[in-house]
């Protein structure tokens, strides 16, 4: 027997997180908590940023401060690359993050963001409607933790080259600081990445030890050498241009711009101890969240208003602010790109059995959306 998918607008789902939470809001929660959490995203990042600051504004004004989000910059309680670690030892109480960050981690998270022919749409109808929100459960799993869906950004991987790219000659044989979870992909676009200690990234460019560098993160393309004492304070949402060799060249590593989920993490147990109050008026946060954002990824940019009750005209896009523009791949560049990605998914598929089993049902899903009405 077959079926059609009928998708509910995002804004009709968020509708339905808001109705449920209203029950929770009439009884006040018993438990009081208050979260310390990291993100690897500063709060100024519209939106992978700024969406976590709203979370912390809003999850307190509809809980009457019962409930308490509070958004701590990146590095600020730990590094920002062993931010997972830590959550997970329980040495914080939530992280703030991008699911293209969590799949440096946890292999299988890639699969949410491998190409797929969905329109953002219909994505979201297979996360709340059929097995995602299920299947990013089992994820959170491996490593002990559980993640809400809690907004909507561009896609956030950055490349900072010392030379323009302008086609596949300009990467081929470069050296390419990366997280060790990209390394295959680079290789397969015949470039030579390199797992470099964060602290080095910043003086090895600058000296043209290496050509380039690959963030799961906005860049900044100019400004001072930002410093913690007497060390550079180098992390994957800030990279200063190299002084020697003229302006960094900045370029968003991706195929297309299907948006990606940020999430909130906390450890398994935390959340299944949390009061049935307490857990509705984060999923409905949440769930605005994700509406507002979707709202502002399908527009154009717009002057920035603040996001605090949702009505931000924010741009959309990965850039720090007074940061140079983030350009978008050549074309040539981004079909290798799509290439790669199809090998490492094959990869993948072969090598994580929940990696294959998440393919599997968005390429069942979009089936079904192809199936005459």
């Amino acid at each position: 027997m077959t079926w059609k998918v009928r998708i509910l607008p995002p804004a009709a789902l968020a509708l339905v997180s808001s109705l449920v939470a209203l029950g929770a809001l009439a009884d006040p929660p018993t438990d009081r908590l208050r979260w310390k959490m990291a993100a690897t995203q500063p709060g100024t990042t519209p939106l992978a940023g700024r969406i976590g600051k709203r979370l912390e504004q809003r999850i307190a004004a509809v809980s009457g401060d019962a409930v308490q989000i509070l958004y701590f910059e990146p590095g600020a309680l730990v590094p920002v690359e062993t931010t997972l670690e830590a959550l997970a030892a329980g040495k914080i109480d939530a992280a703030w993050t991008t699911m293209g960050e969590l799949a440096l981690d946890l292999p299988a998270a890639a699969a949410f963001a491998h190409p797929d022919g969905l329109d953002p749409a219909a994505r979201l109808a297979w996360f709340y409607q059929d097995e995602g929100r299920a299947l990013l459960d089992e994820v959170a799993a491996q490593a002990g933790l559980h993640a809400f869906a809690c907004g909507l950004a561009a896609p956030t991987a950055t490349l900072v080259s010392r030379r323009p790219v302008a086609s596949m000659a300009d990467l081929t044989g470069r050296s390419i600081a990366a997280p060790a979870a990209m390394h295959e992909i680079l290789h397969e676009m015949g470039a030579l990445p390199i797992e470099m200690p964060r602290g080095e990234i910043e003086a090895s460019l600058r000296s043209a030890r290496i050509d380039a560098v690959l963030l799961q993160g906005p860049a900044r393309a100019a400004g001072p050498i930002r410093t913690q004492g007497d060390r550079p304070a180098t992390d994957a949402t800030t990279l200063p241009a190299p002084e020697a060799g003229g302006a960094t060249h900045l370029y968003r590593f991706a195929v297309d711009e299907r948006p990606q989920l940020l999430l909130l993490l906390v450890p398994e147990a935390v959340a299944t101890a949390l009061a049935p109050a307490g857990q509705a008026q984060i999923e409905s946060v949440c769930g605005d969240n994700v509406t507002i954002a979707t709202s502002l990824l399908a527009r154009p940019p717009q002057p920035d208003t603040g996001l605090a009750n949702g009505t931000s005209n924010a741009t959309a896009t990965g850039a720090t602010p007074g940061a140079g523009p983030v350009e978008p791949l050549p074309p040539s560049v981004q079909e290798r790109l799509a290439q790669a990605l199809q090998a490492e998914g094959d990869r993948l598929r072969e090598a994580d059995p929940l990696f294959a089993r998440i393919r599997r049902s968005i390429e069942a899903f979009a089936g079904r959306l192809r199936e005459p009405a």
